[in-house]
């Protein structure tokens, strides 16, 4: 399997002219892509940040603040579910 994933990595290097190009320099160009990537809700689509307006930026991050809210809150209620079952089990003793 690693042969495979080496003669593709390989293939693609050469086939996108990046043969000379390192790991880092890949992985640091990776990052700068994967930071730009941003979910657009107004769009329902991803996109760069880079060229978005600032309406859509705005409506992008408030989407992501009640996204991680919401899982926020289920994850509260799971954690009162579990102390509660956690009480009973052990009869207030802890």
């Amino acid at each position: 399997a690693n042969a495979l994933i080496e003669q593709e990595i390989s293939f693609l290097r050469v086939a996108m002219g990046h043969e000379n190009a390192s790991v880092d320099d890949f992985a640091e160009s990776h990052g700068s892509c994967h930071d730009d990537l941003m979910y657009f809700p107004s769009r329902d689509t991803y996109g760069l940040a880079s060229v978005a307006n600032i309406s859509d930026k705005l409506l992008a991050l408030q989407n992501e603040f009640e996204n991680v809210k919401n899982w926020m809150e289920d994850e509260t209620k799971k954690a009162v579910r579990l102390e509660k079952k956690i009480k009973i089990l052990t009869d207030g003793y802890q």
